[in-house]
C-alpha cells in the first residue's frame, strides 16, 4: 500500500514547479507491475517509502516536507 502522505506531496509538485514541471517526469512505481519492480530493484531501494531523483535515492524511508521536496527537485533540474 503506497504512503498517502508522500503521494500527496509528490502529486503537488508539478503545480508548485510551474514552468519547470515540463522538465520533470513524476512516476510512481507499482511493485505488482514487473516493469516497475525491475526499476525498483535497479534503484536498490531497500525500504518504503522512497523518492529517487535523477536515478538517485534522495529520500529513503523519510517523508520530506513539501518545501524540502520542492528544493530537492529544483536543485536537480538541469537546463
Amino acid at each position: 500500500m503506497p504512503c498517502v502522505y508522500l503521494l500527496e506531496a509528490v502529486r503537488a509538485m508539478p503545480e508548485a514547479l510551474g514552468d519547470l514541471a515540463e522538465k520533470v517526469e513524476f512516476r510512481e512505481l507499482d511493485m505488482t507491475n514487473p516493469k516497475d519492480l525491475k526499476r525498483f530493484l535497479e534503484l536498490n531501494v531497500c525500504v518504503f517509502p522512497s523518492i529517487a531523483i535523477n536515478g538517485e535515492i534522495v529520500f529513503n524511508s523519510v517523508i520530506p516536507s513539501y518545501e524540502v521536496l520542492l528544493e530537492a527537485i529544483c536543485s536537480r533540474i538541469h537546463d
